[in-house]
């Protein structure tokens, strides 16, 4: 990776997002959500992250080979490569710190902001599997938080020790970070793949079910990000940092590919939210009466602009266990 600031600007671009989300939805007059706040902290640890990196770059660690022991003075050389060793340490140490928490509240943002969306009754199916995808995703970020907070028990200072003593004391590193990646992907593939079925089966024009999935879809960019990663920290972990891999290059490598993927999952987290901002153009016609699957065009047209339903919603027309939507259309005003 070459030695330029520009990638450190990645965190600051992509938190624009978020404002325009709380933009957008003051314009629609819709109520402020738990989806909308949860990426607000998702966007403060994305910027702790940026920090992270910049902090290395300054220190001419992140983004530049490892000062290897060379020189006429060994003992100084080494005191140098030990010294930089130590810094790549602990900023590799409190990124994570940052980068899971950050991943936790995205991916809690995506999940309420589909059952804001999909789910009228509480009790219905759909709820409960929701809510289940929400325990998940909250026992996989306190678990891997407090995985890569204690993976030395209380001696904290072994995570910037040297290697072989990390090893000996704590286990293979790589052991669980390749654990946080490989289950990051399938959490991450579950989150994006759950709301396509549900449009699949509402009874919609072809054009706006295959444009409705193709929003839903942007959030595998992120996926492929994950993927690059996942695939770079397979590698190391099956041939070895030994093999000739710069350390501090490919460090910088997996955590620029992990802050990649936190930057696109934060803006695909606000995507649905900002088309009002990105265009006025109305889809649908004027609104008909329900059809077999109790799902009105009111809601289609609603659905398809990514529009929640008040509170009110969920508590008419609906029945326990039913996946419909209301299809009042006095409840919700003119689209």
């Amino acid at each position: 990776m070459s030695a330029s600031s520009n990638w450190t600007n990645q965190p600051f671009a992509f938190a624009s997002t978020v404002t325009l989300r709380f933009v957008s939805r003051v314009r629609q007059r819709a109520p402020i959500g738990m989806d909308d706040w949860l990426t607000l902290p998702a966007m403060v640890l994305i910027i702790a992250m940026g920090v992270c990196l910049i902090y290395g770059y300054a220190k001419k660690i992140m983004g530049y080979p490892t000062p290897f022991p060379a020189g006429s003075d060994p003992q100084s050389a080494m005191s140098r490569y030990m010294e930089a060793y130590e810094t790549e340490a602990k900023i590799e140490f409190y990124y994570q710190l940052f980068m899971i928490p950050a991943y936790g509240f995205i991916k809690l943002s995506i999940i309420l902001f589909y059952r804001r969306i999909f789910v009228v009754s509480k009790t219905s199916k759909l709820s409960w599997a929701f809510q289940g995808l929400v325990g998940l995703t909250v026992v996989w970020t306190l678990a891997f938080f407090f995985l890569f907070l204690f993976g030395c028990r209380e001696k904290i200072y072994l995570h910037w020790a040297p290697l072989e003593e990390v090893n000996n004391q704590c286990g293979n590193p790589l052991t669980a970070e390749s654990a946080l990646v490989i289950s990051d992907l399938i959490m991450d593939l579950i989150i994006f793949c759950l709301p396509l079925p549900i449009i699949w089966g509402l009874q919609m024009r072809p054009g706006q079910k295959v444009a409705l999935i193709g929003v839903f879809c942007v959030g595998f960019v992120a996926v492929a990000a994950s993927i690059v990663r996942l695939a770079i920290y397979l590698i190391v972990y099956k041939i070895g940092l030994d093999a000739g891999y710069d350390l501090d290059q490919t460090v910088t490598t997996m955590l620029w590919w992990s802050m990649i993927e936190a930057s696109l999952g934060l803006i695909v987290a606000c995507l649905p939210v900002l088309r009002p901002l990105l265009s006025n153009i109305k889809f649908g016609r004027t609104p008909r009466k329900d059809r077999s699957d109790g799902v009105s065009e009111e809601s289609r047209q609603r659905l398809f602009t990514l529009e929640p339903y008040s509170a009110p919603a969920f508590r008419t027309q609906s029945k326990p266990g039913s996946w419909t939507t209301p299809s009042n259309p006095s409840l919700h005003g003119e689209v």
